[in-house]
């Protein structure tokens, strides 16, 4: 509306300065999203989104008013472009958490604040899109040519992001050149915000140009809507959550049996030091299920550790540790082996015996669930001990 009234300022000088006045006035209502980290609480893909047009908001201003109603300096603005980039790994795949798909698409808006922060680094995993030809038929892809970031010189992103929001998350990698480097990323928070899963304590990880341990990513809404699914319903009892790629049965976390997360619980996630984050899980459980459960992560340059530790869950509870990916698993004695693509990952678990299984997640599970093709789970499953102590460390390294 704002563009709209700028392209026809010179006409109806009056109507445009009234409509600009009501936009200015609740133009940073949606800007509370990126506070206080730039970590979009809806995804990498709703961060492309929202972002295009804000950056198309204050383009236009800009060249048309002179000024940017100060929208460019809301908290978490501006570092946004940090937790966008950090957000695709080296296999160059999105950490696709809340509704978003795996792949990338040929957005502006980090086009335009690469320029404003003059680090044309930031856009190097679309540079690569280009180069492939990729997205280059996009609605808005002629304004990268616009907006591309003309400084040189800048240094590359740092190899690890973490922040905070309604669904903080910690990023590692390796490096930034390498396309083998080691990528992982893993999230508090849940299911209680706009457009969320039940992924609190969900992760994904990168090795060799591979993403071995994915997110599913959302479901097509009209596919669910057609069939009468309440999609929007956020409540516990909502069918929105029975959606198989929404749930946590689908995410690579911890589950009580097969019962659901708690829909307004949300994780938290703090960084311990550089290399390492502790989330505390208990809000995702349902009251009764458990008296504390976290995941603590270490990013070690060439492996990964998680410990995962639950205490006062019933006695006998089986406690459920999920990852999905598209590799061939092995298992073997307290270990499974993964291979894809002639690249092999191995996946070592030790603290409190569990027992290893594959579960095929390729076909729906109800009429309306979507296929996974080619993808599997790879489980740990196990019975809490009697004084409901549960702890398991999951090592994962080149095999």
């Amino acid at each position: 509306m704002v563009l709209g009234a700028l392209a026809v300022a010179e006409d109806a000088p009056e109507l445009v300065a009234d409509l600009l006045a009501a936009a200015r006035q609740h133009a940073f209502i949606a800007l509370e999203a990126y506070q206080p980290d730039g970590i979009y609480p809806e995804g990498p893909s709703y961060w492309s989104y929202g972002s295009s047009y804000e950056m198309l908001l204050i383009a236009a201003l800009r060249s048309c008013v002179g000024e940017d109603w100060q929208l460019m300096a809301a908290p978490g603005l501006k570092q946004s472009a940090v937790f966008y980039a950090q957000s695709v790994g080296p296999a160059g795949k999105h950490f696709n958490f809340a509704d978003g798909g795996e792949g990338q698409d040929l957005n502006p808006a980090i086009f335009y604040l690469a320029h404003e922060l003059g680090q044309p680094a930031l856009v190097q995993a679309k540079r690569a899109m280009i180069q492939r030809r990729q997205g280059l038929n996009e609605r808005f892809a002629p304004l990268v040519a616009l907006w591309w970031p003309e400084h040189a010189g800048s240094s590359l992103p740092a190899l690890s992001f973490s922040g905070q929001g309604a669904q903080p998350l910690a990023i590692w990698r390796s490096s930034w050149t390498d396309p083998d480097a080691l990528y992982f990323a893993i999230k508090g928070g849940g299911a209680a915000h706009n457009h969320a899963h039940m992924d609190g304590g969900s992760f994904v990880l990168d090795l060799d140009g591979i993403r071995w341990a994915k997110d599913l990513g959302m479901q097509d809404y009209n596919s669910l809507e057609r069939r009468g699914i309440d999609l929007w319903n956020m409540k516990q009892s909502s069918p929105r959550w029975q959606v198989f790629r929404l749930g946590n049965a689908a995410h690579n976390t911890l589950s009580i049996a097969d019962s659901l997360h708690d829909a307004t619980g949300m994780a938290s996630l703090r960084m311990q030091r550089e290399n390492e984050a502790l989330l505390d899980l208990t809000p995702l459980f349902l009251p009764g299920q458990l008296r504390q459960a976290s995941r603590r992560a270490r990013f070690l340059g060439d492996q990964v550790e998680l410990e995962d530790e639950i205490h006062g869950v019933q006695p006998g509870s089986e406690i459920r540790w999920a990852m999905n990916t598209e590799a061939a698993i092995q298992l073997e004695d307290g270990a499974a082996l993964l291979t894809l693509r002639g690249k092999r990952l191995r996946v070592e678990f030790s603290g409190s015996p569990v027992a290893l299984e594959i579960r095929d997640i390729s076909q729906p599970r109800n009429d309306y669930d979507q296929p996974n093709p080619n993808t599997r789970q790879l489980l740990a499953r196990a019975s809490a001990a009697p004084q409901g102590l549960w702890r398991l460390k999951v090592r994962f390294a080149r095999g």
